[in-house]
């Protein structure tokens, strides 16, 4: 698959990857390579949403393993960009949401940040090791 930037009026592009987040096997991102134009590129929103504490393996939605994950072939894909010179994860932190109604799991909040609401942080707080 290939993504192309429209915006050719500015002197920085940025682009949100969020496909494959809520379907799909997260090592498809590492086969992702995006045509941007030649300038610098700022990605932002991506990750996924899991709640801090919850655990189990790098395929089971909702926990710090599967986000860990995701995060992991994202990592990959952006560093296949060249002009990458900044990125921004979709949230910093978990916040209050009274249309995230998933029991257990998202009791009100929406769950994509790096910090809990308690503070917390995720497994995936930091790049993996080696990007």
């Amino acid at each position: 698959m290939t993504l192309t930037d429209p915006s050719r009026r500015s002197s920085t592009s940025s682009a949100q990857p969020v496909h494959r987040l809520y379907q799909g096997d997260p090592t498809l991102a590492d086969t992702i390579t995006w045509d941007l134009p030649q300038k610098p590129v700022i990605m932002s929103e991506f990750g996924a949403e899991g709640k801090a504490g919850n655990h189990g393996t790098i395929a089971e939605r909702w926990t710090e393993e599967y986000e860990a994950n995701v995060y992991r072939h994202q990592f990959i894909m952006l560093n296949k960009i060249p002009q990458l010179r900044g990125t921004s994860p979709w949230l910093l932190m978990d916040f209050r949401s009274p249309t995230r109604n998933l029991p257990v799991l998202q009791d009100g909040f929406n769950r994509k940040g790096l910090i809990s609401e308690k503070g917390v942080k995720n497994k995936h707080s930091r790049p993996p090791e080696g990007l």
